[in-house]
């Protein structure tokens, strides 16, 4: 066997440059393609996790209503002016969810039954410490969920606020700030989250007085 292998070694030192490279991908084509596409892979997923954004409040926002995507991430940049940069990677980003379906038909179309069951699940998981909730969800969650509401503030007529997502007179817009779970109290993120909750709700208390 090691005779063998003297001999393949000697052949392969005989072929020119060229031929070497056609020997070498005839025989570890596989090899290369799969160590190359898991540094490919490896690399994405450094790069994306590098990028990936840290943000410092996320504010779930439900309505009935549609509202385009542009003002969603308008009226974040408004709140990125209220909250604090609680990661302390020098910027203050928060991040708006918005959810439409209408709940108030009798028979829920598919968004509707969206909308119901994916707010049960948030607030039965304590995913967020703020919710942006208009008339009929906040009646759906404080129906339902009456224990876990800390403070509700009607925030509709803010001019921030409507001028931001085109509020009409007769619409109303509630913030909802929600108490920590038990188990959440040994998290600090949440904990440092729940305190951007307070303050954003504390800076609203200070603008409708």
């Amino acid at each position: 066997m090691d005779k063998q292998r003297q001999e393949a070694k000697e052949l392969v030192k005989s072929l020119s440059f060229k031929e070497k490279i056609k020997h070498f991908w005839y025989y570890y084509k596989i090899h290369t393609i799969s160590i190359a596409f898991a540094a490919i892979l490896i690399i994405t997923t450094t790069v994306q996790c590098m990028r990936q954004v840290k943000y410092d409040m996320n504010i779930a926002y439900y309505s009935i209503r549609y509202v385009e995507q542009q003002k969603i991430d308008d009226l974040a940049e408004f709140f990125e002016t209220v909250a604090e940069d609680i990661n302390q990677n020098g910027s203050v980003d928060v991040l708006v969810s918005f959810y439409s379906g209408d709940i108030t038909a009798e028979l829920l179309d598919q968004y509707g039954q969206m909308g119901y069951q994916k707010l049960q699940i948030e607030v039965a998981t304590d995913e967020y410490q703020s919710y942006l909730l208009d008339k009929p969800y906040l009646d759906m969650m404080e129906r339902l969920y009456p224990d876990v509401i800390e403070t509700v503030q009607e925030i509709g007529t803010v001019p921030e606020v409507k001028n931001t997502i085109g509020l009409l007179d007769s619409e109303e817009l509630y913030l909802v700030t929600t108490k920590m779970f038990e188990q959440s109290k040994d998290d600090e993120e949440k904990v440092r989250e729940h305190d951007n909750a307070v303050k954003i709700k504390e800076f609203f208390e200070e603008k409708i007085d």
